[in-house]
């Protein structure tokens, strides 16, 4: 049985969201690791920072063993497709970082959906989505639950439409209210707020857009 403990690995404004997903799908919040804000910060909306990310790799912290072995983990922070500057964070890079410390020390990443129309129909015989690992989905979104695949470590953003045929690499992050259906996305990409993605040519039932790796959809396109 699936741990309800969770750890969030990460953090980043707005997670009322993430916590109020987690309280809903039943988990108990047991905190946050994030080496920027730990011992700097006490807590982000009564969440408590209880240590640094990097420790699930050292094999020695007993504490973070033991969190490994008693919990689940979400990641907590995503890119919003900003181009990090000389000297600024670079956001992606931060998250593609702590995605690969939570595969290099196996944790148990959980997927975080708010509850909505589209997780019942999952429950159909018929349904033929199919869904990796660490995905979060916000409030008022709707995925198909037929010819859909959704890689790892995507994060699916309010009011968005996923239609068939949609193929969402690993690392995707869709910003509110974006509509798609017959596209392709590669990994590591941002498609902004709002944006409509679709083949131009809707009467031709083989067309498919496809957007490749670490590209950039800017919001309104």
């Amino acid at each position: 049985m699936t741990s309800k403990n969770l750890i969030f690995v990460g953090s980043r404004s707005k997670m009322e969201y993430l916590f109020i997903a987690a309280d809903l799908n039943g988990y108990n919040i047991v905190g946050i690791l994030d080496h920027h804000y730990y011992n700097r910060v006490d807590s982000r909306n009564g969440i408590s920072y209880i240590g640094d990310e990097r420790w699930l790799l050292d094999t020695t912290n007993s504490q973070a063993q033991k969190w490994l072995s008693d919990c689940v983990f979400f990641p907590a922070n995503w890119w919003l497709g900003s181009q990090a500057l000389h000297g600024e964070l670079d956001l992606l890079a931060l998250r593609k970082n702590r995605i690969d410390i939570l595969e290099r020390s196996q944790a148990t990443v959980i997927n975080l959906f708010s509850p909505g129309q589209w997780t019942q129909d999952l429950k159909s015989k018929f349904a033929s989505t199919q869904l990796g690992k660490g995905i979060f989905v916000s409030q008022d979104a709707y995925i198909s639950a037929f010819d859909v695949t959704i890689g790892d470590y995507c994060c699916i953003e309010q009011g968005t439409k996923i239609g068939p045929r949609v193929v969402l690499g690993k690392n995707v992050c869709i910003a509110p209210f974006t509509t798609m259906a017959r596209c392709i996305v590669e990994d590591d990409c941002y498609i902004g707020l709002d944006s409509k993605l679709f083949p131009k040519d809707v009467k031709d039932p083989e067309s498919q857009i496809v957007i490749g790796k670490n590209s950039t959809i800017w919001a309104y396109s």
